[in-house]
């Protein structure tokens, strides 16, 4: 309901009717609606994470520069789905706290097992690899804030896309580009 309809238009006493339970239940396993949507919200995340998992699983074998490029890829993509779109960049951002928004992300265990190997074999010069991946990860985030807000997700998806390529190829060490 929180994607179809967003946060604010949602009310409680439509989630309790549409999942067949009393207004009771729902407050005995969520304080309110935003402890509701923040566990709707972490289990996107999840969702977003697993999506990229598999991504990393269909990308083993290609060289890894392109599988890094192909997981950002799957990130953006997956991120202008309208559903993840409203639920992760739209209405988290307006509706939770921000410690929420910052927890640590499946997302970055991902990006550090694709990175690492990276630096390892001097396919990226060394860098500090927290804050790279850290920076990636917002990197990719506001990516999906933006795609969210844009007029034309769809070509605010390519844009994104084009763009982060473009950032990503630059850290290829020169001995390495591919």
């Amino acid at each position: 309901m929180f994607a179809k309809h967003g946060y604010e238009e949602t009310s409680t006493e439509e989630i309790v009717r549409s999942v067949g339970v009393t207004r009771g239940t729902l407050y005995s396993q969520f304080r309110d609606k935003a402890a509701l949507f923040a566990a709707v919200y972490q289990e996107q995340r999840a969702a977003l994470a697993q999506s990229i998992g598999e991504c990393i699983q269909v990308a083993d074998g290609a060289p890894r520069q392109q599988a890094v490029l192909a997981v950002c890829r799957a990130f953006i993509e997956k991120a202008a789905d309208p559903q993840v779109r409203r639920i992760l960049f739209a209405d988290g951002p307006a509706v939770l706290d921000q410690d929420v928004i910052r927890e640590p992300d499946p997302a970055l265990l991902l990006l550090r097992q694709a990175f690492e190997p990276l630096m390892a074999e001097g396919v990226i010069d060394p860098l500090p690899l927290d804050p790279l991946i850290h920076l990636v990860w917002a990197t990719c985030f506001e990516a999906g804030t933006y795609i969210a807000s844009a007029d034309d997700s769809a070509a605010a998806q390519q844009e994104m896309i084009g763009t982060l390529e473009r950032l990503l190829t630059g850290l290829w060490s020169r001995s390495q580009a591919v």
